[in-house]
């Protein structure tokens, strides 16, 4: 497990989302404004470096850069209804 932010990573979940990621072609982005206010986008997909950082690809959304000003805390989603599996 590797420390970032505020919490613990999984490394080995988060490999397996972003495989589940690249599986559905997509997956959320979850951000909140300085009053807490929430805000949802999706992306295509995300990948897993080295380093143990999660890249987000092929998406932008305002909402969310402006929200990041104020906070750099971000939830990834990922679900694939079929089985009924996320991350």
């Amino acid at each position: 497990m590797q420390k970032r932010g505020h919490g613990t990573m999984n490394t080995e979940a988060i490999k397996q989302a972003v495989m589940l990621g690249d599986k559905v072609g997509h997956v959320f982005v979850a951000t909140a404004d300085e009053a807490g206010l929430p805000h949802i986008a999706m992306a295509r997909n995300m990948s897993f470096l080295p380093e143990g950082w999660v890249t987000v690809k092929a998406w932008f959304c305002q909402g969310t850069m402006n929200n990041m000003q104020a906070s750099r805390s971000v939830s990834l989603v990922v679900w694939d209804p079929a089985i009924d599996r996320g991350y």
